[in-house]
């Protein structure tokens, strides 16, 4: 989730515009900003930890091999300082003093008049004793290509065995979390065993040693998604002999096995956790704001409540918007980061703050009940959505073409909706 926070009511003498954070929110509301302000009016800088901006939906792809890491990491400076000609730190922040406006980071303090926090989300593990220990994450590209590493090392590992059993062994993969990443990833490695690696290991039998099980603890895959897409994506799963095992909910993580709640011990060699994310905002901002001793309020899963006019409640004098990644609304998956940020929102709640106007109530109008089964929520490119899956989709769908038109393809009825290009990369239906 992304907060605006405009401290102080009316005109600011100077606009000091400071973004913490580079991925969605943050680089879409660069743009916003370098579209709409003019030059000299305003003097932004974005912090981040990292230099690039990490293109999540596709990081399975790289836990797979499907892309390199490069092809998801795009640097900030080209959009920041060489295109909107901008200020970029790398940075960590450690506080932000709400009194003195001031953001503290690991190389200094950076004064601000509105403060945007875009920071996105990490991994949410739940409590559950073991994750961060012995499960592999995917949120972080340095995760997605352990994971690669660790899928590799057991077949290299598992071709020189001799006994069949501790192949077997060592060639099973448990995925955590029936959601986008769970789901995509569980697939993309089964397609990754049946055509990238077969015939490469002369002791493996890629139709029987490798096995892959995904565990939930909800009722169906893709709970966050339409009914319907689930299906779809359930039967596309049992297709790639993938073990899906429902209300199924973790117990605790151990070194080589998983428990669980209703049954045995499940043993794996290699623990994804594709679990869900958490707002870094609840940490970042809730626990380390200083400032009258105030922090900002905290909703459901953390999140910051906000009312129509983007303040945070029981926050007098400050103002609140969504500009990034946390936000969920209707048909949004796990993924939060995924779903297309508001940037056009957060600038101009900064440009009415800098004029000392009024900024409109927002009302939420939701898309068409088609548009919760888009793809694109986590899942550009996603290998459930093949040609193949988009006939059956398709046929569940109703046409939206106009009246008197001629009907079109199922696989053109259906592209639009799972393939559109948010983010300016190209996906291909091939």
């Amino acid at each position: 989730m992304a907060l605006i926070l405009a401290l102080g009511f009316g005109r600011v003498t100077s606009n000091r515009i400071v973004i913490v954070g580079g991925g969605f929110g943050g680089l879409h509301l660069v743009r916003a900003l370098e579209r709409r302000l003019r030059p000299g009016e305003a003097d932004v800088t974005l912090l981040d930890r990292n230099n690039y901006h990490l293109f999540t939906p596709l990081l399975y792809q790289v836990a797979t091999g499907e892309l390199p890491p490069h092809a998801v990491a795009y640097p900030l400076r080209q959009t920041i300082v060489r295109e909107a000609k901008y200020r970029f730190v790398q940075t960590n922040v450690e506080r932000i003093d709400l009194e003195a406006h001031a953001v503290d980071t690991a190389d200094g303090r950076i004064p601000y008049d509105r403060l945007v926090l875009a920071a996105g989300s990490v991994t949410n593990d739940y409590g559950i004793p073991g994750v961060r220990e012995h499960a592999l994450g995917m949120k972080y590209l340095a995760e997605a290509q352990e994971v690669r590493r660790r899928i590799l090392t057991s077949f290299e590992r598992a071709d020189v065995l001799p006994d069949p059993e501790g192949r077997r062994r060592l060639l099973t993969f448990i995925v955590i979390g029936a959601g986008p990443v769970g789901v995509e990833l569980s697939a993309s490695m089964r397609d990754l065993f049946d055509h990238s690696l077969r015939g490469s290991y002369a002791n493996i039998d890629i139709d029987r040693d490798p096995s892959i099980t995904l565990l939930d603890a909800g009722e169906r895959v893709l709970a966050t998604m339409d009914e319907r897409l689930g299906r779809v994506a359930a039967r596309r799963l049992e297709e790639l002999r993938v073990d899906v095992r429902l209300r199924t909910p973790v117990s605790e993580v151990v070194d080589g096995a998983v428990r669980t709640k209703t049954g045995p011990e499940l043993r794996a060699s290699t623990i994804v956790w594709a679990g869900g994310v958490r707002d870094l905002a609840r940490s970042a901002a809730g626990e380390r704001t200083s400032g009258r001793g105030r922090h900002l309020p905290r909703g459901r899963a953390g999140r910051s409540p906000r009312h129509r006019r983007r303040r945070v409640r029981g926050m007098a004098g400050q103002t609140a918007g969504a500009a990034g990644a946390g936000r969920r609304s209707r048909g949004a998956s796990a993924r939060g980061e995924s779903r297309p940020p508001h940037p056009r929102r957060a600038d101009r709640t900064i440009r009415a703050q800098g004029q000392g106007r009024p900024r409109r109530a927002r009302t939420h109008i939701g898309r068409s009940p088609a548009a919760s089964l888009s793809v694109p929520d986590d899942a550009q490119g996603c290998r459930l959505c093949r040609l193949s899956c988009l006939d059956r989709l398709a046929r569940e769908l109703p046409d939206p073409a106009p009246r008197g038109a001629k009907p079109r393809k199922p696989a053109d009825r259906v592209a639009p909706l799972l393939f559109h290009d948010t983010y300016g990369v190209e996906h291909s239906l091939a």
